[in-house]
Parts: C-alpha cells; sequence; structure tokens
C-alpha cells in the first residue's frame, strides 16, 4: 500500500503543476477554465484502474473534480466488432484491443463535449461518458446502451484518459519494412549458430558456411554490429554469443514477426486515427511502462481471475461465471493480439517520448515498473 501511495502522490504532484501552468496560461475567469486532459497509458493488468481510481480521491481531497474514461469504453460494439472480423483477414482485427476496433470519432465527440463542460458554469452542462461490458457475450464484450452511461456534471477540473495503447504513434511503414528485413538477416545467424557447439566451431562455420555472405552482410548493416563482432572476438563460449544476438529484432519483435507485413502496416496506419482525433486533445501524458512485455501475460490473467470474483458475488451468476469470462488459453491468444502495437509502437513512444509529436509538445510524466508493479525508474518532460 505505501508503494501504492507513493505512485499516487507522484501523479498528483504532476498533474498539480500542469494544471496550475494551464490555468495561468488560458487567462480565463475561475470556474470557467477547460479541464485537464490527461492521458494515462499502461500495459493491461499494470494497476492503471486502482490508480486512476486511488489518485480521483487524492485530488478530491485537494478540491478538484475528476473523472476517468478509458479507451476501453470506446470499442465498437459486438456486432460491428464482428461485420470487421468478417470483412478482413486481419487476424489481429478480429475482437477488440488493436486500433481499428476503436470508435475515435465517439472518442472525440465526447473529448471535445469535456473540453468545453464548464463554459455555461456549475450544474449547466451535462457530458454522458460510453461505457463497455467485457463480461457479455461470453467474455468478448459489448457496448453498454446509452441509457445506461454515466453522466458527467460541471464543474470538471481533471480528465484521465487512460488505455493500454494511450500515447502509442504510428512508426510508419518504412520502418516497419526496415524491421522485417533485419530481423530475416539475423534469422540467418542465429540458424548457423544452432548448429555449433563451440566458439572455434562458430568462428569457423562463419568463415565456411554457405551462407557466409548472408551472414557477414548482416553482420556489417545489423543495428547491434560492434556488439556482435566484439563478442565474436572476444567471447569464450557460445552462450554468450547467442545472448548477444538475443537483441537483435528476430528477439524485439518476435511476436510482431509472426504476422504478415501487410497486417502490421494495416493496424499501424489506423493508429493515425488516434493521433488525430484523440491525442491532439491531450493535455499531458503519464506513460507507465513495463521491464518485460512478458509480465503482462500474467497481469492480465490475474485481471481475468478478479472479474470471475466479481461475477461470483452476483447472486444470478454463482454458477456460470466462468461461462461469461476467458480461459488462461484464451487470455495469451488475446493479450499476442497486442503485442506486435507493444513491440513496435510501445517501444517507439519509449525511445522518443510523447512530447516529439510535431506541432504538439505536452508534459509526458514516464515511469518503468518491474514485475511487483513497483516503480524503478521515473522522468519528467515539461
Amino acid at each position: 500500500m505505501e508503494e501504492l501511495n507513493k505512485e499516487t502522490q507522484l501523479y498528483t504532484d504532476f498533474i498539480v503543476k500542469v494544471l496550475e501552468k494551464k490555468r495561468v496560461s488560458s487567462g480565463k475567469k475561475e470556474g470557467q477554465n477547460e479541464p485537464l486532459i490527461v492521458g494515462f497509458s499502461g500495459p493491461q493488468g499494470s494497476g492503471k484502474t486502482t490508480q486512476c481510481r486511488l489518485l480521483l480521491e487524492k485530488l478530491e481531497s485537494l478540491g478538484l473534480k475528476a473523472i476517468t474514461f478509458s479507451t476501453d469504453d470506446l470499442y465498437i460494439s459486438n456486432s460491428d466488432q464482428v461485420k470487421l472480423r468478417e470483412s478482413t483477414t486481419n487476424p489481429l482485427l478480429a475482437y477488440r484491443g488493436n486500433a481499428g476496433t476503436v470508435d475515435c470519432d465517439l472518442g472525440e465527440q465526447v473529448l471535445l463535449q469535456l473540453k468545453s463542460i464548464n463554459c455555461k458554469g456549475a450544474g449547466k452542462t451535462t457530458v454522458s461518458l460510453p461505457a463497455y461490458d467485457k463480461a457479455l457475450n461470453g467474455g468478448y464484450g459489448d457496448r453498454v446502451s446509452v441509457e445506461n452511461w454515466d453522466k458527467v456534471v460541471a464543474p470538471l477540473d481533471v480528465v484521465l484518459f487512460e488505455g493500454w495503447a494511450m500515447g502509442f504513434r504510428s512508426v510508419g511503414t518504412a520502418h516497419i519494412k526496415e524491421t522485417f528485413d533485419k530481423s530475416t538477416k539475423d534469422s540467418t545467424i542465429k540458424e548457423t549458430l544452432d548448429t555449433c557447439t563451440n566458439e572455434s566451431t562458430i568462428k569457423e562455420t562463419l568463415d565456411t558456411c554457405t551462407k557466409d555472405s548472408t551472414i557477414k552482410e548482416t553482420l556489417d548493416t545489423c543495428t547491434n554490429e560492434s556488439t556482435i563482432k566484439e563478442t565474436l572476438d572476444t567471447c569464450t563460449n557460445e552462450s554468450t554469443i547467442k545472448e548477444t544476438l538475443d537483441t537483435c529484432p528476430t528477439e524485439q519483435y518476435k511476436r510482431t514477426l509472426k504476422h504478415s507485413i501487410s497486417d502490421i502496416i494495416d493496424i499501424d496506419n489506423r493508429i493515425k486515427a488516434h493521433e488525430q482525433q484523440l491525442y491532439r486533445h491531450l493535455d499531458a501524458l503519464i506513460y507507465k511502462r513495463t521491464l518485460s512485455l512478458e509480465y503482462i501475460y500474467e497481469w492480465r490473467w490475474q485481471q481475468e481471475l478478479g472479474l470471475r470474483q466479481q461475477l461470483d458475488n452476483r447472486a444470478e451468476s454463482n454458477t456460470n461465471s466462468t461461462k461469461n469470462t476467458l480461459t488462461f488459453e484464451q487470455i495469451c491468444d488475446f493479450v499476442d493480439r497486442f503485442m506486435p502495437c507493444y513491440e513496435l509502437n510501445g517501444t517507439h513512444l519509449n525511445a522518443v517520448s510523447f512530447s516529439g509529436l510535431p506541432n504538439h509538445s505536452i508534459p509526458t510524466l514516464k515511469l518503468t515498473v518491474d514485475k511487483t508493479r513497483k516503480i524503478i525508474q521515473t522522468s519528467q518532460l515539461f
């Protein structure tokens, strides 16, 4: 709990600082300022929902009214999802989650309404927030009917707009093609190393094997060229070489490479709608990333078990809760569909920061967490 409180305080200090700057620069009368729209990005199961709840309580204690709004609530309806699945061969669009299954038109409409909610004064404007129930349709979810959407009434100070891929940017077709090209060359090296038993054999193989030209060409052009060559010259065993090669694109993008390049480009192009319709309304971004993407599978399974428990607590669902949730195998398959976006677009966001968006530089708080969700590194950009 102490760690959660420290994390909440970190978010609070960041938000209050940005909010104060925004209000000073707006020049508007008190009570008529636009609410601060804060993007909150973090992997599935990383604790976003819990942190947002604690953050709302903390902000309320400071006299600030805040709400949470998620891209999960913007998923297209189940019927539209079925139509999308039947109209494309891209498996990454078969179920909710990736860009293309999020209703960006609805998202921008709600964000614009929230930004102007204070214009007419306290109690004068109401905004309805979309909702999505993941337990419907055997765990595949559906949008909640409009009459059951929560309503927000002015005044409003802060909007926490959260999502697993919030802030992820399009990397572009050229970058994707380059990633696939490098990975193909790296796999040739690894196939050769797999036939070797020690360092001398590896070096001999590199000098004499039939794939020599391809391997040497890869070593000359690989992004890890100096490290690989240095390792080949100084290492004492084969395992050290293989450890070095694990940093090449073949391992970094191993789940991306399971898909066709056209499917990956398709998702990347669809992310542009998020940039144009959602991200441009953000005033700040909190970006929570993990040391290893492998943690997400375990975290997402923990979430599903929690959902089962919630359903068990409903008297009418005591005997059917597992029928309305996903199995572990389904969870792994489900998360696999998000991994290309984590590997490509998430890695890119970490490298360049959201502040690098053309004509839209915003304050960013970046955190890195370990498997226990403990913060091990932070940085802030204003």
